[in-house]
């Protein structure tokens, strides 16, 4: 009796969509057709797509933009006459 009921918990588990199992929402003959590949192609596109864009504005964009102040702040040309540094 337990048996069958941890065997049933377990199909019922397995017969749940998972963040791995959802990410194509498709019939598995889907990929026999050329617009099947098409609608399948399109949904990865548009996830990676997401994340790019997430990505580039809270890592890279910032990156850069602090990248560039930094060179902006120590890479200016000094204009003082006597350049310690030249000494």
């Amino acid at each position: 009796m337990e048996a069958e009921g941890a065997i049933s918990a377990s199909e019922q588990r397995a017969a749940r969509p998972s963040w791995l199992s959802s990410g194509s929402d498709m019939p598995t003959q889907a990929l026999r057709t050329a617009s099947g590949i098409q609608s399948y192609q399109g949904n990865v596109v548009e996830r990676l797509q997401y994340l790019l864009e997430i990505f580039c504005n809270m890592v890279f964009v910032p990156t850069l933009e602090a990248f560039l102040e930094m060179c902006a702040d120590h890479l200016t040309k000094r204009t003082d006459s006597t350049d310690s540094y030249r000494n």
